[in-house]
């Protein structure tokens, strides 16, 4: 019982003598640190700004702005066909409230009626052309007709002045006076009527 009692003895007391020296060491050192001067102190530098670059580039800047009203164009039209007809295309997609310029063109109608009719007029402008040079030719053909009536005209009056002094001295027989001035009166009527018709058609 001796081995035993003795050791635990000599374990008590490094027990004790290792609480001695942890007591004597956190006492010494707290009076270090109650004797140490403290050092002076300086203002701590001041550190650059931040600073993030950035690459700028011009761009269009769009504002918006959010509201409630109505809009009205400044300049307006109500458009009207002067004619009749199908439209067949609205160009360009147009529609109501788009904006358009001047001699835009807006739809496309169906124009086959009036390209009909334009050529049915220029079919009867061109006989009206036909019968105008036909009518040309023919009062060119009455002037020469009329001249050659003038021309017979004088002659068989010539000729008359010159029977009816044969017939008045009774060298001349009352049948060949009678046929001058037929003839005469035929060549007056035949100049007079183509004279006429010459006026009508000029």
């Amino acid at each position: 019982m001796a081995g035993p009692t003795r050791f635990r003895t000599k374990l008590l007391r490094s027990a004790v003598l290792i609480v001695l020296l942890l007591a004597a060491g956190a006492l010494l050192g707290g009076l270090l640190v109650a004797a140490r001067e403290e050092p002076p102190r300086r203002a701590a530098a001041a550190l650059p700004p931040y600073v993030d670059s950035v690459v700028l580039s011009a761009t269009d800047a769009t504002e918006r702005y959010i509201g409630y009203g109505t809009a009205e164009a400044t300049q307006a039209a109500k458009l009207a066909a002067e004619v009749p007809a199908n439209v067949l295309e609205r160009v360009g997609g147009i529609r109501a409230g788009s904006v358009v310029a001047a001699s835009q063109a807006l739809i496309r109608m169906d124009d086959r009626e009036y390209r009909l009719a334009a050529e049915r007029a220029e079919a009867r402008a061109a006989a009206e052309d036909a019968s105008i040079a036909e009518l040309d030719v023919e009062a060119a053909n009455l002037k020469q007709l009329i001249n050659t009536a003038e021309q017979e005209l004088r002659v068989t009056s010539s000729e008359k002045a010159r029977v009816t002094d044969l017939f008045e001295r009774g060298l001349a027989a009352k049948k060949e006076f009678r046929a001058v001035l037929d003839l005469v009166d035929q060549k007056s009527d035949e100049g007079r009527l183509a004279r006429g018709y010459l006026d009508l058609i000029e």
